[in-house]
């Protein structure tokens, strides 16, 4: 994929599913954005990063906020640049602090909104309103 193509597809259209509602996906980053920064190294053992995963603490307002709008009937698409193998003990974080999301992925998909540092803040996400 060309850097052009990977432009010409992060603008997705919404989904239309009547007239009164327009579904849009939200792609919303995990570490620093649901939760406090994870910070790892290679060097850790896979029971130690499993151990530091569960303990991360969550940003309980942006779960807060990722809920409401899954809530209003929009695409939640989580997504994290950790390694595949903290899939599991991802979704177990996810689910022990009650985070609802219809797709986690573990790299960086296509969306309509990117909630990380790079397209809406965190604070124009808490804003942010379907009206």
């Amino acid at each position: 994929m060309t850097r052009g193509d990977e432009i010409h597809h992060r603008a997705l259209p919404p989904i239309i599913l009547n007239m009164n509602q327009i579904i849009k996906k939200f792609v919303i980053d995990i570490d620093g954005v649901l939760n406090d920064k994870f910070k790892w190294s290679y060097e850790d053992s896979f029971y130690r990063r499993a151990k530091m995963l569960m303990a991360i603490n969550p940003q309980k307002d942006m779960i807060k906020k990722v809920n409401e709008i899954y809530d209003q009937g929009h695409q939640i698409i989580l997504h994290t640049s950790r390694l595949w193998h903290d899939f599991r003990m991802t979704t177990k974080w996810l689910k022990k602090h009650k985070v609802k999301y219809h797709t986690l992925i573990m790299a960086k998909p296509i969306g309509n909104y990117y909630i990380d540092d790079k397209n809406i803040t965190m604070e124009e996400f808490k804003k942010w309103n379907n009206k």
